[in-house]
């Protein structure tokens, strides 16, 4: 009987170390880049390889390279670079170790499978990107709540030392996680705010000092590990705000409206039953309501503002949300919600990706076998792994072809950076990587300021390539001046057009035409001048579109265009870059055009009239009324001289009244930092 009794002991703590063991091999494929991403001349995979670059040459992130994205990117991209591929592994390490602790604690009272299927499932889909660092400070709410259950719940977790250690311990990839994705710390912050406040509810001053002091040291740290100065810190934050600001409004795309419709259902149901299907004090079903509810109104708007793949990232987050109620409850959530929840996942996964059965296993088998080797293999890798890091970059560098001679500073626009780093050429990039994430007045004049720069790149290599159906001059636009007068046109390649800067600047004549009111609806013809015209226009957002953009995403504004061969097309307006103003006509659709455009001071489609719509909500969302100011400007001759008191010049209007009367001064164009 004493030896069936320590049989039966001996066997399940043998279970409990299997499943630990299962548990942290799961938690190390989630978060490793087992299989890293080789170098891809595409959109996304060219901004990838572009951070890597910057990181690894140690760019200061903020100030040299303004991106969401820091130092530790590489746990999020899962790309390959030689330099620096070491800090994603110590990061993913970090972030895994403690995942591993958060659901080992959460696992007490509860059968392994729940834990479990929180870490397999989003294996077997495959989606390794925002839900499974977003589920991170959704899951240390869950814990903290469990550590501060009243101690009749059956539920609760005491408070030990050992337990405080490792809450210690879970605390620090909160800190490290806005290190990875700049973006990621709105979620830190509103975890470690609604968990203040509920450790102050309770008078828990562990937990209060813990959630203060352990994530900040986390950052800290891991920002200096990185090779950064602590002062650069704040820099890189506040760098951000306009992209992150600026995103919806420029990168939203409609969608499909049933899985939405099902998704907010699921939320509406999960939060209906953790608020009232409870017998638990008020307060603890009020704290996991808003954990839950800031959990997935962040999945939301990273799942539905730019409505394609992103879906996707919502679907998986709401599974998640749904599963680990039971980490908490006993009872977990109805059937019935759990049956919405899935056809939610399945409405969005058969829109965007249509995952098999046999799909989830091979995500399953890829992850164990890639990250087995990973830990067993890791030299040998490393040596594969560099190899085909060089076969990519030079397959890329043939397919540009880039010329390989160019010695001077490079730049390309608008996306194709990985051209420039895979020819090993001489890139020294604007702030913002990308053309198409420049899309408010602030990011555009830093890509501007830097082409007057101490490290401004001397060679250009330009396509005319906007994304989403923009209008083709929206890219950069207050950079087009100073392609203009700082620039000219040396070759046309198969790809690019190649510019040169001048050895004398041509000086830019600005002259305000008119300013005109206009509505949503009604054609506006552009003023009846010879040569190019460039336009501003405001377009003003109603107290409520402003909350609808915050809450939701804004409706899209497009500008439909005819041309004087009464030719016509609808474009995608962002409306932040009208306001800073952009070449409205003539047209240029292609690189040619605009070589054209360039040398001679026309090409393209001259323009005659505009018309604004919005998806939806005009009068409501929208002001109905709207604002045009036209403006012309005229090419100099080449090589004519500039006064050293206008060098660093750019004339600019000063001020306008009601009639259209202008004057103007000349601003001096500082030299920025702002280089790569």
């Amino acid at each position: 009987m004493m030896v069936s009794k320590n049989l039966r002991q001996i066997t399940g703590v043998l279970g409990w170390v299997v499943l630990l063991l299962v548990l942290l091999f799961a938690c190390l494929a989630l978060y490793l880049p087992a299989a890293p991403s080789m170098p891809v001349d595409d959109v996304d995979p060219a901004w990838t390889m572009g951070m890597a670059y910057a990181l690894a040459n140690q760019l200061v992130i903020g100030r040299e390279l303004i991106f969401t994205f820091g130092p530790f990117a590489g746990v999020y991209t899962k790309a390959y670079q030689p330099d620096i591929f070491h800090f994603s592994l110590y990061a993913a390490t970090l972030m895994a170790a403690g995942l591993f602790l958060l659901l080992a604690l959460l696992k007490r009272g509860v059968s392994y499978y729940w834990v479990l299927l929180l870490v397999f499932i989003p294996i077997g889909l495959r989606y390794m990107g925002d839900p499974i660092f977003l589920m991170y400070p959704y899951l240390l709410g869950l814990l903290l709540s469990r550590v501060l259950e009243p101690e009749q719940d059956s539920m609760r977790l005491p408070l030990t030392w050992p337990v405080k250690f490792a809450a210690v311990v879970v605390l620090l990839p909160l800190g490290l996680m806005p290190l990875i994705k700049g973006s990621f710390l709105v979620s830190c912050m509103g975890c470690i705010v609604l968990c203040l406040a509920y450790s102050a509810y309770h008078r828990n001053r562990f937990f209060l000092v813990a959630f203060s002091v352990v994530p900040v040291l986390g950052m800290c740290v891991g920002w200096r590990l990185s090779g950064y100065a602590l002062a650069d810190l704040p820099g890189y934050f506040s760098s951000m705000s306009p992209i992150i600001s600026g995103y919806a409004q420029a990168m939203s795309d409609p969608g499909n409206e049933a899985p939405l419709l099902l998704f907010v259902a699921a939320c509406l149901g999960l939060g209906w039953q953790l608020l009232f299907r409870s017998e638990s004090a008020f307060s603890v079903r009020l704290f996991l309501a808003l954990n839950a509810g800031m959990f997935l109104f962040l999945a939301f708007k990273a799942g539905f503002v730019r409505y394609d793949t992103h879906a996707l990232v919502a679907g998986l987050c709401l599974l998640i949300a749904v599963l680990s109620v039971r980490l908490v409850r006993k009872e977990g959530v109805t059937a019935g919600l759990m049956v919405l929840a899935v056809l939610a996942w399945l409405a969005i996964d058969r829109s965007h990706r249509e995952t098999s059965t046999d799909d989830f296993y091979q995500g399953i088998k890829g992850a164990v076998k890639a990250t087995s080797a990973l830990l067993r293999d890791y030299d040998d890798l490393s040596v594969e792994w560099k190899g085909q890091y060089r076969s990519a970059s030079e397959r890329i560098a043939n397919d540009c072809g880039v010329p390989p001679a160019i010695d001077a500073r490079l730049d390309i626009y608008p996306w194709r950076i990985s051209c420039a780093i895979a020819s090993d050429l001489n890139w020294s990039g604007r702030p913002i990587l990308q053309s198409y994430s420049v899309y408010t007045k602030e990011l555009l004049e830093l890509n501007r300021d830097h082409l007057r720069g101490n490290r401004a790149p001397d060679v250009l290599l330009i396509d005319i390539a906007p994304i989403d159906d923009r209008y083709p001059s929206l890219d950069e636009s207050l950079s087009w001046p100073v392609f203009v007068r700082d620039f000219q046109l040396a070759k046309h390649l198969d790809q690019f057009v190649q510019l040169q800067r001048r050895e004398q600047r041509r000086e830019l004549d600005r002259q305000r035409l008119q300013r005109v009111k206009a509505r949503f609806g009604e054609s506006v013809a552009l003023p009846q001048e010879s040569g190019n015209l460039w336009a501003e226009i405001e377009l003003q957002s109603t107290l409520l579109g402003r909350l609808w953009a915050l809450f939701i995403k804004p409706p899209e504004i497009f500008m439909a265009v005819t041309w004087a061969d009464s030719g016509q097309s609808t474009y995608r307006l962002v409306p932040e870059i009208a306001a800073a103003g952009f070449l409205l006509s003539p047209t240029l659709s292609d690189r040619e055009q605009f070589a054209t455009w360039l040398n001679h001071g026309n090409g393209g489609s001259t323009v005659e009239s505009i018309r604004l719509e919005a998806q939806y909500g005009v009068g409501v969302l929208w002001g109905s009324d709207y604002s045009v100011s036209f403006s012309r400007f005229d090419f100099p001759e080449d090589g004519v001289p500039v006064s050293a008191d206008s060098a660093d010049a750019e004339e600019v209007p000063h001020d306008v009244s009601d009639e259209g009367a202008v004057s103007y001064t000349h601003l001096r164009a500082h030299e920025t930092s702002l280089h790569l």
